[in-house]
């Protein structure tokens, strides 16, 4: 990426954060930004959005996915209903980067593309619950999401729920390894520090 923007000859050693990443801004964020929060056209259309985040993830982190879709909210007029009518967001407790079998102790195995096992209901898989909102307008509240004990998926190490956001997961007591000892319950929303409007285009 950095030679695509800054040419052949950059050097990591050299590289100023301050300075040099201004010109990679400048010359990729209209090819590959996809920070628009107004996503009118989208839900006017009929589309549907499930955007998932590991809290574990190094990569990716889910703090910044989480100020995208709190921008969301607000191109929506700041109406959380509004924008749940057709974006729903989950944080994954404990998945490292796509899922379980890239880091993280949590449960990361819900049917998305990395997953490890193909879930054969519709609480263990994500896809079958984006069909079932576009096809029945089931709206997901949660899903469950597994961690395996073994790569053929015939041993489960634990499982959580996942839930909209801004609800979290919250234990209930009995066996802490069993999503049904979780209750999706409301926790505050936001609480991350904001994009600076210059990466913001």
């Amino acid at each position: 990426m950095f030679n695509w923007a800054l040419g052949d000859k950059w050097n990591y050693a050299t590289f100023d954060s301050d300075q040099d990443m201004d010109a990679v801004d400048a010359r990729l964020a209209p090819i590959l930004n996809a920070d628009d929060p107004d996503l009118t056209p989208f839900k006017n259309a009929g589309g549907k959005v499930m955007m998932y985040s590991g809290v574990a993830d190094a990569g990716v982190p889910f703090a910044e996915n989480l100020a995208y879709y709190e921008r969301v909210v607000q191109a929506q007029g700041g109406d959380l209903a509004s924008t749940q009518s057709f974006f729903r967001y989950y944080l994954i407790p404990g998945m490292g980067h796509c899922s379980s079998s890239t880091g993280g102790n949590g449960p990361g195995d819900f049917g998305q593309a990395y997953s490890s096992i193909v879930p054969k209901n519709q609480e263990n898989g994500i896809v079958l619950k984006m069909v079932d909102w576009v096809e029945s307008q089931k709206a997901p509240d949660s899903f469950i999401a597994t961690r395996y004990a073994d790569a053929k998926g015939t041993s489960v190490a634990l499982e959580r729920p996942i839930c909209t956001y801004p609800k979290i997961p919250k234990y209930q007591g009995g066996d802490a390894t069993k999503a049904v000892n979780f209750l999706c319950t409301d926790a505050p929303r936001g609480n991350v520090p904001p994009v600076s409007p210059r990466y913001l285009n």
